[in-house]
């Protein structure tokens, strides 16, 4: 495997160092997200070319419920770390209080006490899980990758890759109700 990766902005990195910044959800999100491709920018690609440009832009996108569940489901497993420093507000994402604490902790980092009554159940019944909690043990989490395929660098995260580096775990979240 070639040890240099060439950005979609023409820079060329080391493969290791940028293994190692990928590590960072800005520096991953933010600046690889504007500078290699993933799963979901081909998707949004597919989509709407439009869309994938301003997003690449800059253009703040209209952020679904289920995204910011699936979001909190995740970190709440997997990322206790940085769900620890969460802050949870009292009311609707419309109050005074939900905007100030946007504005002070990142939308990221402010959900509302309704949106962990409704993910902390699901979370629940996957830690009661046997077979979940099989599969995540002894595995390292949020794990990076980067490549190029045909000329074009990619980026991806494994939710979780077992220590043999034999299995790879994508947590997924539905916004549909299973009866």
């Amino acid at each position: 495997m070639d040890n240099k990766i060439k950005l979609l902005n023409g820079e060329e990195w080391d493969r290791l160092e940028l293994l190692d910044n990928m590590h960072s959800d800005q520096f991953y999100y933010d600046y690889l997200g504007k500078n290699s491709l993933s799963s979901s920018a081909c998707k949004m690609l597919l989509e709407s070319p439009n869309d994938y440009k301003k997003s690449i832009q800059g253009a703040k996108q209209k952020e679904s419920q289920a995204l910011r569940d699936g979001r909190l489901f995740h970190m709440a497993l997997l990322e206790e770390h940085k769900f620890s420093k969460l802050k949870f507000i009292q009311g609707t994402k419309a109050k005074k209080e939900f905007k100030d604490a946007v504005l002070e902790f990142g939308h990221h980092n402010v959900f509302t006490e309704s949106e962990y009554d409704g993910v902390m159940p699901m979370v629940q019944a996957l830690k009661n899980n046997a077979d979940a909690n099989f599969l995540l043990s002894d595995c390292d989490y949020e794990v990076p990758g980067v490549g190029v395929i045909d000329g074009l660098a990619f980026r991806a995260k494994a939710d979780a890759l077992s220590k043999d580096g034999r299995t790879i775990i994508d947590l997924k979240t539905t916004s549909k109700k299973i009866s």
